[in-house]
């Protein structure tokens, strides 16, 4: 029997359905002998034809947050595999993306399949994914009924913007599926039931601005989150008083969503006389300097471990006030979350999510991160 990795190969220089493809073929795909979770996706779009890599798209920063992976394990072959129903992109159609080629699920699937025995769980994303492994039926049904089919499959929506709209009509998604769908993840991928802590653990990030309450909570369900850590250094606003710190949790309650106070990780702090200026001269802005020396003395630390500590226990989004991750300091601290090997994605809006990226300065110094210039 061939290798997977030279049975890889022949998928890669298929050219069966070279006439049908308007954009010529790609095959794009992700597989190894170890894998052990498989997502069954539809087919590659126009940026994953372009760059060659599953999933690095929009629909792909949401699955991400869906399933709370952080990019480094999604893209990682040796825990997960991805295998489109069509390998190439196949072009548009009247009403978006044309349907995956029939030539290419039977021609190289199941041989592919045989390759990886330690697959414990496949997502099924999508109606075409759905179909070829449950046969005919609803995605709504089977979504919501998922699990009449663990622990083998998970069905899931595809995670294209029109998602949002869906998810706005079925609110259950956000509450019951996504939570399960963590979890599942996270045992399909650890070595036994679960993962390492770290590993499996995702935290989002908000500005609540101007925003009423109802969008604040509906930018929340569509991830699942169902706590909020306020690191807010003042939790008022005079402007915005539906996010007072004497209304806010109460108000959350009504929404199941549950809330969690830590002064310690608010920003605006005073210049930390302790520390040499040269130690975090990245950052010129004066607040942000402050906050990064801030963020290495002993208050900053102990607030953090009560954050992955309670992020450990919901699904949660830490807040501020700044709409925009890089104007506040939440973007320091989800320098440490990274750095303590969580995945974090910021909340921008409805159906807007990004995952978070180390600044390129950050240096890890045992258990703080400097910023030298």
């Amino acid at each position: 029997m061939n290798s997977i990795e030279s049975l890889i190969e022949e998928v890669r220089q298929c050219q069966t359905c070279a006439l049908h493809l308007p954009h010529g073929t790609r095959p794009v795909l992700q597989a190894s002998r170890e894998a052990r979770l498989l997502i069954a996706s539809q087919a590659p779009g126009s940026k994953v034809h372009a760059s060659g890599v599953p999933f690095a798209d929009p629909s792909g920063d949401r699955l991400r947050a869906w399933t709370g992976l952080s990019d480094d394990i999604f893209c990682d072959a040796q825990s997960i595999a991805i295998l489109p129903m069509g390998f190439c992109y196949p072009g548009r159609s009247a009403g978006g993306d044309a349907p995956p080629r029939r030539e290419c699920a039977p021609l190289w699937r199941s041989r592919l399949l045989a390759h990886m025995p330690h697959i414990r769980l496949t997502l099924l994303v999508g109606s075409y994914a759905q179909a070829a492994a449950l046969g005919p039926g609803k995605v709504e049904e089977r979504v919501r009924h998922y699990r009449d089919y663990l622990p083998d499959y998970f069905p899931l929506p595809h995670p294209s913007w029109r998602s949002q709209i869906w998810i706005e009509r079925n609110r259950w998604f956000e509450s019951d599926v996504l939570p399960a769908l963590k979890s599942a993840v996270r045992q399909a991928l650890g070595k036994g039931q679960t993962m390492t802590e770290a590993a499996a653990l995702s935290i989002y990030t908000i500005g609540h601005s101007t925003r009423t309450i109802e969008v604040f909570v509906d930018i929340l369900r569509a991830v699942g989150v169902t706590q909020i850590v306020d690191i807010r250094s003042h939790p008022r606003s005079r402007t915005n008083p539906q996010y007072n710190l004497d209304t806010l949790p109460r108000t959350l309650e009504q929404y199941q969503i549950g809330h969690v106070y830590l002064k310690d990780l608010g920003g605006r702090r005073p210049r930390q006389l302790s520390v040499d200026p040269a130690t975090n001269g990245f950052w010129k802005n004066q607040s942000f300097h402050n906050y990064a020396d801030y963020a290495t003395t002993k208050p900053f630390q102990v607030a953090l471990a009560e954050l992955l500590e309670r992020g450990g226990q919901k699904s949660s989004a830490i807040m501020c006030s700044e709409a925009v991750w890089w104007r506040c300091h939440r973007r320091i601290v989800a320098d440490y979350l990274l750095n303590k090997g969580c995945a974090v994605y910021h909340l921008m809006g409805a159906g807007r999510v990004e995952p978070a990226k180390m600044t390129p300065a950050a240096t890890p110094v045992e258990s703080c991160l400097i910023y030298p210039d």
